[in-house]
Order: C-alpha cells, then sequence, then structure tokens
C-alpha cells in the first residue's frame, strides 16, 4: 500500500510540474499531495509504534499555515 500511495503522490506532482492540468485542478493536486504525505506519515508512526502502547496523539494539517499541528 505504501508503493501505490508513493506512486499517487508522485503522479500528481508530475501532473503540478508539467503544467499539463487546468488550473482549476491545481487544488485538487495540492489536496491529493497532502492527504497521501499524511497517510504515509501516520503509516510511518504506526509502524514505529510499540505494540502495547497507547497511540500517538494525531496530528492535523492545516492549510492556512501550511504546516503540521
Amino acid at each position: 500500500m505504501r508503493d501505490d500511495l508513493e506512486r499517487v503522490r508522485d503522479w500528481a506532482k508530475d501532473q503540478l510540474r508539467t503544467g499539463s492540468e487546468a488550473p482549476a485542478s491545481w487544488d485538487q493536486y495540492v489536496t491529493l499531495i497532502e492527504s497521501t504525505d499524511a497517510i504515509l506519515h501516520e503509516m510511518a508512526v504506526a509502524a514505529n509504534w510499540p505494540e502495547n502502547a497507547p497511540p500517538p496523539k494525531s496530528q492535523h494539517w492545516t492549510r492556512e499555515y501550511g504546516r503540521l499541528h
């Protein structure tokens, strides 16, 4: 699944780089990239988390600030 998500994210980045899509689609590609980055991050955190430990607090993406909170 990780490989699939990375492929989708890379494809969306390529679409933005090449400018092959209409400007109206730009936001959708950015949202897709942000979403896949967040999912991949959570997968990495979960993979390194001890099995018996309580789950880590989830971070939420805030577009206004452009970073995780």
